[in-house]
Formats: structure tokens, sequence, C-alpha cells
């Protein structure tokens, strides 16, 4: 059974919050009163976001945040709610305690939202049963999964850190020797899960986890797809998936037939944002901005940082490439190049043509950091 709370719980919330004020809600409960009398059945939350009184996304806020008020006062099992860490693709994360030992773990729950969700449901199933194959020191490991008041859910590891997303806020780029140790280990945790048939789909800086022993570790397999031809759960050719700002152009345009190398871009996207301090492209909106994957060329990494090695922004361009032939063919290939920069040598693979990678060749004159504003926008979220 689904978490539900009263019409008088929600409005509580509403005013402790400061979203909406007594007087606001007086006004919205009236209208309810008056529609219910004349047999419409229109919910109160419609008639708030209706009236303008809150949006859509603060009455989802306040849903999530009552609906941890409840689970917060009991447990699942052995473990015991902690607070909310973040939202998935699927469901919430939450750090719970293990009551018996006392151990700290991260447990995904589909969210109340998605409980009824058919689709969701399947999608949550799915990562929920890959992401149990997968055993690397790079992927969050998955512990144990049950179902907790019609809703599924999974346990796993959990480490003291921070994502990559919350590091670029706090930083804007990240040092070039770490951005080259964490990339060259998600490379091997990709690795791993693409020789078990994996691919993840939606690689970018807040799906990357690093620990305070310096281990990344790729979290949240939400959108991936099984390479297995006989899969039952698969993507609708022309279905946009994944996050734009570091979408392949293959996602971008709703191929079916994508492979690992998709990843491979996702990653030298995320690899350029954590050098550069900018997100590639931006846009008005999703579309836009997952289109200039397929027909935009990024600035190169030389010219809107200093010190940024031609070794490493030649590997970005190729993990870049427009089409997936011209990239690294799997990841192994490209563990290779990143351990080979380590050691100062250079990579195996040649710089790409201008016109096949979507990073250009540098500028005969850098760009001034200022004036990189008419490349990206700072509002633009990860």
């Amino acid at each position: 059974m689904a978490i539900h709370f009263t019409d008088e719980e929600s409005l509580t919330y509403l005013v402790e919050s400061g979203m909406a004020s007594a007087d606001e809600l007086g006004r919205a409960m009236g209208i309810h009163a008056i529609l219910n009398r004349n047999g419409s059945a229109v919910s109160l939350a419609s008639i708030l976001i209706e009236e303008g009184i809150i949006t859509a996304e603060q009455w989802n806020q306040a849903e999530q945040e009552l609906v941890m008020r409840k689970i917060s006062h009991t447990s699942i099992g052995p473990y015991s709610f902690i607070k909310k860490l973040g939202e998935g693709s699927t469901g919430e994360v939450y750090l719970v305690t293990d009551s018996n030992t006392g151990l700290l773990f991260a447990m995904k729950l589909l969210s109340h939202k998605n409980a009824g969700n058919k689709e969701m449901l399947e999608r949550f199933m799915r990562e929920m049963r890959l992401t149990e194959r997968l055993d690397h020191i790079n992927i969050t490991r998955v512990l144990s999964a049950g179902e907790w008041n019609g809703r599924l859910y999974y346990v796993m590891e959990w480490c003291e850190g921070e994502s990559l997303d919350l590091m670029l806020v706090r930083e804007r780029f990240l040092k070039i020797d770490d951005v080259l140790e964490i990339v060259t280990q998600v490379a091997r945790g990709l690795s791993y899960a693409h020789e078990r048939g994996i691919i993840h789909r939606d690689i970018k800086p807040s799906n990357i986890y690093f620990t305070q022993e310096r281990i990344a570790k790729i979290l949240d397999f939400g959108l991936c797809k099984s390479a297995d031809k006989n899969q039952k759960f698969k993507t609708q050719t022309g279905m946009m998936v994944g996050t734009p700002l570091y979408m392949s152009p293959e996602q971008a345009t709703g191929q079916a037939a994508i492979d690992a190398r998709t990843d491979i871009y996702s990653l030298g996207a995320t690899f350029y944002h954590l050098l550069t301090g900018w997100p590639p492209f931006d846009g008005e909106n999703c579309f836009s901005i997952a289109l200039k994957h397929v027909s935009c060329t990024l600035p190169n990494p030389h010219d809107l940082r200093t010190g940024i090695p031609d070794s490493i922004v030649c590997v970005i361009r190729s993990m870049m490439a427009k089409s997936p032939d011209d990239r690294y063919s799997d990841c192994n290939s490209l563990i290779v190049d990143l351990e080979r920069i380590a050691r100062g040598q250079k990579p195996l693979t040649k710089a790409l043509e201008a016109t096949k990678s979507n990073v250009a060749l540098p500028s005969v004159q850098p760009i001034p950091p200022l004036y990189a504003q008419q490349y990206f926008s700072k509002s633009v979220g990860a």
C-alpha cells in the first residue's frame, strides 16, 4: 500500500514551509468545497496550482517531504531512515542505518509518484536486476532488495564522499590530475559493465561519486540498457533517453541501435566539464541542447583553461567524436591511453580531423574567460 496523507496534513506543511499563506489556502479550500458540492472530483492540489498559489514543483516537494516525515518514524526490516540524499530517475535515495550492526547504507526507494506507474515500475525492476549483477570497486554495489508498502527498494553500499556535480558547484573545475584519476576509474567501471552487456546511458557528474578514499563510483543505472538482443525492455526508436548536456549524438536522435560507445561519449563530455568548468552546450530546452550534440561544435579546452595537456585534449576529442566509429572502440582502449597519460606518455589514439569531433581544434587566439559566455550559460544545470 502506498503512503497517503490528508489534505489537512498537506495544508499544514504548506503554511509551515512558507509556500502559501493561511488566507490563500482558505480561498482554495472554499473553491474545493463548492466544486465538490457540484459533483466535481477536482483535487485540492489541482486548485492550488490552477489558482497560482503554488507551483506543481512545490506540490511535489511537499508530497516528498510528507512521505519522508512518515517513513522517518518507521523501518524497513533492520533499516531505519536517517535523511534523504537525493533523487534518481526512478526513485528517491535515503541514508539508512542497520539497527543490527550500526552500519550506514544507501537505500533507493521507488518514488511515491511512480508506485502505480507500470513503465517506471518495470524500469526500477530492470535497474535493480541488472545492477545486482555488477560487483566492481568503481560501481556502487547493490546488497539486498525487497518491497515495502507497495514500493520496491534496494540497499546499496554507502561511502563518505561527494558527487562530482556538487564538487563542480564548489570549485568550478577540478585539478587536472584529479580529473584524470576519476575518469580512468569510471572507465574501468564502465568497462566491467559493458563486458557484462550493460550500457549505462546516463553518465554525468551527478552520477559519479568520489569517496574520501579517492574511489570514483558510478551511480544510478536507472536508464541502463542490456545489450542482450533478447532483453524484454527496449527503447523505442525516436525516443530520446539520457541527460541532454552529456548525451551522445546517437542518443539525441533516438537511435535504437546504440552500444557502449555512447557511454564513452558521455564520459568524454563529463571529462570536458570537469576540466573546463563549462558543461557541454546550452539551450532553451532539453531538445535544443541535445540537438547541439548533433549539429554544433564545442570550443577546444585549451581556449577555456590554460595548462591542460595536449594529450588529454586529444583523448577528449576522440571520446566526443560525432560518429561512434571515430571514437574509442571500447573502454579498455580508452583506459590504455589514460594510463599512458598518467605516466607522462603520449596516447596511442591519433588526433581526429576538425570535422569529426564535437570538440574544435584550438583557436589561433584563446577565448577570453568572460567571452566564453557566447558558448555557455551558467544557468544550465547538470
